[in-house]
């Protein structure tokens, strides 16, 4: 093979391999490179959380090991140890699948930071709790998690505990710079108290029916009314069968029983104005009587207890 073909051989391998290497071309590597090399200058000028945040940006972009080691680098100058501890780890890992010198390098900052950590444990008194969720910094802790000291970052810590048909907990811990072991166990959750029961619509019972004076007058006037006139209608009929025993077929009644005719028609006059009178005043004591309060009502209303129930009867009498 001439110089020129093998020089032509092996420009063809190098592009292909650089081809098969780049990545993807939804991958915005200037992006991730632009955010490290900010994160760079902004670490040197001494603002860490910037240069950190830049760093975790560019990870995000494309995972690069020189990025995972700064953004590690980062935390624990910032005094986030546990996040450094698990950074370094990470990048042990990255550097261990690249096959890359510096796992090594990594490994070592990672174990040097471990007499630094600080560790929180949660243990918690009734797990076995139907639903019960706790979260440290609103992530949830696993099951398996409870009583084993985790490595947080020093400083303020929250902690949220729930379960269905339960008071929620909630507290916050301060976990120390130095590597101590803070331990919170999780009471017993008090149980949500049952709501109050719909209100029964009470039954009623209406006493009798206290009618005013005029009732009673009124009710006098249609009872003597009404017994007068029937008194009188049977003395005119009385009075008028006596007179026609005097009067012959063709009417013609002799004095003594047109007396009698006389006072007949008196009386049934009288009856009629009787009735009338003792039929007003019977409906008019029916009205006062339909008008008047019921003074005494009964309530039945039912009663729970604890252990029993029943009915309660409530009024006034």
């Amino acid at each position: 093979m001439s110089p020129r073909r093998a020089s032509l051989a092996f420009l063809f391998v190098v592009h292909v391999t650089a081809a098969r290497a780049a990545p993807p071309a939804s991958v915005d590597l200037a992006t991730a490179e632009a955010l490290f090399v900010e994160g760079k200058a902004l670490s040197v000028d001494g603002s860490l959380a910037e240069a950190c945040a830049r760093f975790e940006a560019s990870m995000a972009l494309v995972p690069r090991l020189g990025v995972q080691l700064n953004l590690a680098d980062c935390d624990e100058r910032l005094g986030k140890t546990a996040s450094a501890w698990v950074a370094f780890g990470e990048a042990a890992a990255l550097a261990r699948r690249l096959g890359d010198q510096r796992e090594a390098f990594a490994r070592e900052r990672q174990d040097a930071l471990v007499p630094r950590l600080a560790r929180l444990r949660v243990t918690v008194a009734d797990a076995a709790i139907p639903g019960l969720a706790i979260r440290r910094d609103g992530v949830p802790i696993a099951p398996s998690a409870y009583g084993l000291a985790v490595p947080v970052d020093p400083g303020a810590h929250s902690l949220a505990v729930e379960a269905p048909g339960r008071i929620p907990w909630s507290t916050e811990v301060v976990a120390p710079p130095a590597g101590e072991t803070t331990t919170i166990e999780i009471p017993p959750l008090a149980r949500r108290p049952a709501p109050p029961a719909a209100p029964s619509r009470p039954v009623t019972s209406a006493g009798p029916r206290r009618p005013p004076l005029a009732f009673w007058i009124t009710s006098g006037v249609a009872t003597v009314g009404i017994g007068a006139g029937a008194a009188l209608g049977l003395a005119a009929r009385s009075l008028w069968q006596e007179a026609r025993a005097d009067c012959d077929p063709s009417n013609v009644c002799t004095d003594a029983a047109y007396a009698l005719a006389t006072r007949s028609r008196r009386d049934a006059d009288l009856a009629t104005i009787a009735f009338a009178a003792g039929g007003a005043a019977l409906v008019s004591s029916v009205v006062l009587y339909l008008a008047a309060p019921r003074e005494r009502a009964v309530r039945v209303v039912p009663q729970l207890a604890s252990r029993a129930g029943g009915l309660a009867v409530v009024g006034a009498f």
